[in-house]
């Protein structure tokens, strides 16, 4: 995650990173499917996960799910239907 610096420690980084790996995984099971391009998507959702982790929460389920959710509310809002 290029989002990740020197100054993360490694609780951060493992926690983001966990998280990161759920979302995304579940994203690809259940295929969810965006309006832009995989790589574009991937780093919404890499700045979701910091935003999220940010506001306090440290739980990387907890972390996935709210960005799984965000990432949702961004599929209905370009859905032209």
């Amino acid at each position: 995650m290029e989002i990740l610096n020197e100054e993360t420690d490694d609780e951060t980084s493992n926690t983001l990173l966990r998280a990161f790996n759920l979302a995304s995984n579940y994203l690809d099971k259940h295929r969810i499917e965006f309006s832009v391009p995989v790589e574009t998507a991937s780093e919404f959702l890499k700045l979701i996960i910091v935003e999220v982790a940010e506001s306090g929460e440290r739980n990387p389920l907890r972390i996935a799910d709210l960005a799984i959710a965000r990432m949702r509310k961004l599929v209905k809002a370009s859905d032209p239907n």
